[in-house]
């Protein structure tokens, strides 16, 4: 009984049985960038209307020498442009004495567009510990189950011999 207690007091203070547990912690980094662009236009249109104006220059005077001198040298005038939808146009009136003018300035239309461009990133950074556990299971050191083998040999060889002694007629017919 005191050869069994004394080796279980060994076996408890050298090698201890059980499990050790092992925490490896790993860091996972992420790093997101998250990029949104917007745009925004406002446009304006602005229409003006036609414009058409007479004017009359009267070219008249006191002297009916002289409104015979303006009835000579302008009696044929007529002078004219025309651009797109606009126009001019000068004649003169003998009758009146006098040179119309005649513009004619058509509809114009202006857009105006206002482009607003945004740009908004957002950068994420992630970090994610992830912990793995592992168990190790200690073992009896082999120099301790030697130990117990020659300690406890006289008793096993007492146990051995008792299993065997029944059989041992059976054993030497074999040889």
């Amino acid at each position: 009984m005191k050869k069994i207690l004394f080796f279980i007091i060994c076996m408890s203070f050298s090698s201890c049985l059980g499990v050790k547990k092992f925490v490896e912690k790993k860091s996972v980094s992420k790093l997101t960038e998250k990029t949104e662009i917007s745009t925004d236009s406002v446009a304006t249109k602005e229409v003006t209307r036609e414009i058409n104006n007479e004017y009359t220059i009267p070219l008249k005077s006191t002297d009916s020498l002289v409104n015979n001198r303006i009835r000579e040298a302008l009696h044929n005038f007529q002078a004219g442009a025309k651009s797109g939808g606009n126009s001019t146009r000068i004649i003169f009136d003998a009758n009146a004495l006098a040179l119309k003018i005649a513009s004619f300035v058509g509809e114009t239309q202006n857009t105006n567009t206002a482009t607003n461009n945004e740009t908004k990133i957002e950068k994420t950074d992630e970090e994610r510990i992830v912990e793995i556990s592992k168990k190790v299971y200690k073992m009896i050191p082999w120099w301790i189950w030697v130990a117990a083998i020659v300690w406890f040999s006289p008793v096993i060889i007492d146990r051995l011999s008792f299993l065997i002694g029944p059989l041992a007629p059976f054993i030497q017919r074999r040889k």
